[in-house]
């Protein structure tokens, strides 16, 4: 037996107003082990910025998504070049893709590729809590900023 899960209700809302199709909703979920408020532990964010060659003391943007077309990272690569553009924070894109020598490529062109990191597929628990995220808006409907 099939079925279509929507993260909202308004997304099942529009799937039903598309299709006729009526869709379970099973909301956004987060392990409160792993993001919670408060500062890092002792030492957690200087190891996180010394392994990924960030200084300390710089802002970050951080992007964590499949660097696939359909995510259109494309987008929100240009976005962090103007937040850099008057500070010397780093963008860092973590995650993997068919996408990635494009967007490293991209990087270049926009002159950000010295404080562009692109470490790949990381675990939940190697990511830093106190980082923001930048996520496109478009039509993916699990994405959360």
């Amino acid at each position: 037996m099939g079925g279509v899960v929507t993260p909202t209700r308004t997304i099942a809302n529009l799937v039903w107003s598309q299709t006729g199709i009526d869709s379970r909703v099973i909301a956004y979920g987060v392990d409160p082990d792993i993001f919670f408020p408060g500062p890092p532990a002792p030492g957690e964010d200087a190891a996180m910025r010394a392994k990924l060659g960030i200084p300390e003391q710089v802002p970050v943007l951080l992007h964590v998504g499949r660097l696939d077309l359909d995510k259109q990272v494309d987008i929100v690569i240009p976005a962090g070049a103007l937040a850099m553009r008057h500070n010397q924070a780093h963008f860092l894109i973590v995650g993997d893709g068919t996408e990635k020598a494009g967007l490293v490529q991209l990087c270049r062109k926009l002159e950000i590729c010295e404080r562009s990191h692109f470490p790949g597929y990381v675990t939940l628990q190697q990511n830093d809590r106190r980082l923001r995220i930048v996520l496109p808006g478009g039509h993916h409907a699990f994405e959360i900023t």
